[in-house]
C-alpha cells in the first residue's frame, strides 16, 4: 500500500515546473550574485532581481519590500526581532496564539525572557481557532503591538478567520493565500512564507492609539 502524505502544509513535493525554471541556475549560471566582479555575477544578479520582482507582483508589492532569506524561521525571526528593537520593551507587547509554531512561540518567549516584553498567547477553541474577542482584549492597550498569527495551522490544518482578526489589529494593507487574487483578502504588515508552505505566517503590526 503506498503512503498516504497528508503533510502538504508543512513541505511538499518541487513544482515541475518551479524545476525547470531553476535548473540553468543549478547548472550552468550558478555565479555569486552579490559578486560585481564578472559576469556570472552579474547575470546572476539580475535573475534574484527578476525574481523579486515576480514576487512583488504576485503579492501585490513593490519591489524594494520583498525580502529573501533562508527560510520560514529565519523570516519570522528577523519579523519579531526587529518589532522589539534595543529599548522600549516596556512600551512594546506580542500577541500570538497557545498552537503557534515553535518558530514563533520559541523566540517569543526567549525575547520575553531577555527584556521582560509584555507576551500573550491566547487560547484557541475545539477546532484551533483565535477568538476574536480575545484578541480585542489583548490588543486594549496602549502599547505598540505585533500580533503574529498562524494563517493555516501546519499540523491540524485549521485555517485561521485572518479577514475577521485583521480589522481589529487596525494594519494598513491585505495580503495572504496562494493566489494573488486570495493574497488581497487579508491585512498585514510583515508577511512570512516560504516557496512551498505559501502565506503559511501572517504577520500584523498595530500601533496602539493613546
Amino acid at each position: 500500500m503506498p503512503d498516504l502524505y497528508l503533510d502538504y502544509n508543512s513541505t511538499s513535493p518541487l513544482d515541475p515546473r518551479v524545476r525547470a525554471a531553476m535548473q540553468p541556475w543549478l547548472e550552468d549560471e550558478w555565479g555569486n550574485a552579490s559578486t560585481r566582479e564578472y559576469r556570472m555575477g552579474w547575470t546572476a544578479s539580475e535573475a534574484v532581481e527578476e525574481a523579486r520582482d515576480a514576487v512583488a507582483e504576485f503579492v501585490g508589492g513593490k519591489s524594494d519590500q520583498i525580502v529573501f532569506t533562508s527560510g520560514g524561521t529565519e523570516s519570522i525571526c528577523a519579523a519579531i526581532k526587529s518589532f522589539v528593537g534595543y529599548a522600549n520593551w516596556e512600551e512594546s507587547k506580542i500577541v500570538t496564539c497557545a498552537t503557534e509554531h515553535a518558530a514563533v512561540l520559541a523566540p517569543c518567549k526567549r525575547l520575553q525572557e531577555l527584556t521582560k516584553i509584555e507576551l500573550t498567547a491566547m487560547s484557541v477553541d475545539r477546532h484551533g481557532l483565535c477568538k476574536l474577542d480575545d484578541l480585542r482584549r489583548a490588543l486594549d492597550t496602549t502599547k505598540r503591538c505585533l500580533v503574529v498569527i498562524m494563517a493555516a495551522n501546519n499540523e491540524i490544518g485549521t485555517i485561521q478567520p485572518v479577514e475577521e482578526l485583521g480589522p481589529s489589529v487596525g494594519a494598513r494593507h491585505l495580503l495572504t493565500g496562494s493566489r494573488r487574487s486570495d493574497l488581497l483578502l487579508f491585512q498585514r504588515d510583515l508577511l512570512c512564507f516560504g516557496c512551498r508552505e505559501t502565506s503559511k505566517e501572517i504577520h500584523y503590526a498595530k500601533i496602539a492609539s493613546e
